[in-house]
């Protein structure tokens, strides 16, 4: 078993992170929050709210995503997107393991990955507002990477096995189908990375930001939003109502998506709970392949407002 931290390493961390950025004050009212990777604190940098989050896992994949959200952080305030984000306060060049941000004093949408309630509207319309924003927003060229799809499916197929081999064919079949655009994507876009601000909300935890097919945050959120059909009903009439493009990527994403999360379940002790997410993904991965368009891209293509689920007349 994994040892619980001490007070002693709390206090080595501190001390850590204010000799690499003497303008931080921690808040020693608060807890330090360990997530298992980074461990966060709270404090102030020239009095203004800040959060320190300390990378602690040193291994390569999670190094490279600490960097990666360093750089989306530093690409926001060359570039201010649209959507709220955390201010950048400092980062440490030489290590890479180490980002202070703005701490923005507002609760998250959900703690939980999967919320047993369901959003009031107010909190749907914030988020989705956000989703959409991001996905429209235009970074620099060459600032963020690309997601790699046919390794994904490759992956999920061969790897993790959950994806038949009928499936990852479908699915390739459908990345093959068109030349793809390639939209802005928060990458993690749970309700716990969504802070209710005013009418709105800020949008943290950037370490998965990069360029995907179309509807990759929507899809995410129509599938966590499980037990919320009015939103995921809502979600469904974004992605369906802008075009085949948009709708084809949603789908196909939606489809990678819950194959990484049957992935996640599978590794997480059994238990009448977890069988049922399993069965749930497992349901909405069907529905969502059966509704996926594999052939060339039609024109004169008319929306059907109304879908929520994979197979919509007049697409299918």
């Amino acid at each position: 078993m994994t040892p619980q931290p001490t007070l002693a390493s709390d206090d080595t961390l501190v001390d850590g992170i204010v000799a690499r950025c003497p303008a931080f004050v921690p808040d020693d009212t608060q807890p330090i929050i360990r997530t298992g990777k980074t461990a966060l604190v709270a404090g102030t940098v020239d009095r203004a709210p800040a959060i320190a989050k300390q990378l602690t896992d040193t291994a390569e994949l999670w190094r490279g995503h600490f960097r990666q959200e360093i750089a989306a952080y530093q690409i926001f305030t060359a570039t201010p997107p649209p959507f709220r984000v955390p201010r950048l306060l400092f980062t440490d060049p030489d290590s890479a393991a180490l980002l202070i941000v703005e701490r923005i004093d507002g609760p998250p949408l959900a703690t939980a990955r999967y919320p047993a309630a369901a959003l009031d509207a107010a909190s749907r319309r914030s988020v989705l507002e956000a989703a959409q924003l991001t996905r429209r927003w235009r970074p620099p060229p060459a600032s963020f990477p690309a997601a790699e799809y046919p390794e994904r499916i490759a992956r999920y197929q061969r790897r993790h096995h959950v994806l038949t081999d009928s499936a990852a064919a479908k699915l390739r079949d459908a990345l093959a189908s068109r030349t793809w655009p390639r939209e802005f994507g928060h990458g993690d876009l749970l309700l716990a990375n969504c802070l209710r601000v005013g009418d709105g909300c800020a949008l943290i935890d950037w370490e998965y930001a990069g360029l995907y097919l179309p509807g990759y945050d929507l899809a995410l959120l129509w599938i966590i939003l499980e037990a919320d059909p009015a939103s995921r009903t809502e979600i469904a009439r974004l992605a369906h109502g802008e075009g085949e493009s948009l709708w084809r990527g949603f789908l196909l994403n939606r489809a990678l998506l819950l194959a990484r999360e049957l992935r996640i379940h599978h590794e997480i002790p059994a238990s009448p709970q977890v069988q049922h997410r399993l069965n749930a993904l497992r349901a909405d991965l069907d529905d969502t392949l059966d509704g996926l368009p594999t052939g060339p891209q039609r024109t004169g293509w008319t929306p059907v407002v109304g879908a929520d689920h994979g197979r919509v007349p007049g697409l299918t």
